[in-house]
């Protein structure tokens, strides 16, 4: 995988490269993977955009749950991937459970398989609320502070302004890109399969052993022998080395 650092912020995985939604708790492991606010900073609040703008779009770790317009949250938030099949789902903290149209956000949080099923695990006190989410898709509104999500009425576009992708009801984390189009950077992507592979994005204080741990970690899914023994060569070996070893397997296999 590339990597890039630009002002604290470098490119782990570029979206030509891309992983789905539920390979980010294992890339989370090893590096602070961007926040959806973290975007507004990369995006818009500064020029880093230039730098980075190829690897888009990117999953942030923003992991976020709504369901249909004027419906209760009910005890779970439950969306099924059209491409992959897996049933994402976000149990929903009791105190929440009588809501309509708000979204789920959490940003520290794990993945459990059980069978298609592919639940949410976090701790419910770090599972937050954002009331009176937009209904309509495709228009400006107000950001919240904390997550940078929309919500509220439609707005005039604007600096401040988040542009909103959204479906009828979905469980997944949030996804940034588009500088270039019509949002210049300011779309909130909350409308993406899970399934779809995108870029990852860090903060470049965490990332220096953070490729090589990521890689082992998502070997260990595909041939665990291969990654404990690639494991055993990354405790002695410094990271750069691995890197470049990696990429003399690639010549010798014409990858």
């Amino acid at each position: 995988m590339q990597t890039m650092e630009k002002r604290g912020v470098r490119v782990l995985v570029p979206c030509s490269e891309g992983v789905t939604a539920d390979e980010l708790p294992t890339l989370m492991k090893t590096a602070n993977v961007l926040t959806n606010k973290q975007f507004d900073h990369v995006l818009v609040e500064t020029d880093i955009w230039k730098s980075v703008m190829e690897y888009l779009p990117a999953w942030s770790r923003t992991m976020t749950g709504y369901t249909e317009p004027g419906r209760r949250f009910g005890s779970a938030l439950e969306y099924t991937d059209s491409e992959s099949g897996l049933i994402w789902t976000f149990p929903v903290p009791a105190e929440f459970r009588k809501t309509k149209n708000g979204i789920l956000v959490v940003e520290n949080f794990g993945l459990e398989r059980k069978g298609k099923r592919v639940i949410i695990q976090a701790n419910e006190a770090d599972v937050c609320l954002i009331n009176n989410f937009p209904n309509e898709t495709e228009q400006w509104y107000k950001a919240d502070q904390t997550f940078g999500i929309p919500y509220g009425s439609p707005i005039e576009r604007s600096d401040s302004a988040r542009y909103l992708w959204r479906i009828n009801k979905r469980v997944g984390p949030v996804a940034r890109g588009d500088y270039d189009g019509y949002c210049r950077g300011r779309g909130v992507g909350v409308d993406s399969l899970p399934s779809n592979r995108f870029g990852v994005l860090v903060e470049a204080k965490d990332a220096e052993l953070s490729t090589v741990q990521a890689k082992l970690q998502l070997a260990e899914k595909i041939a665990p022998d291969a990654a404990a023994e690639l494991k055993r060569l990354a405790e002695t070996t410094k990271p750069e080395s691995i890197e470049n070893l990696t990429e003399l397997i690639k010549l010798l296999t014409g990858q």
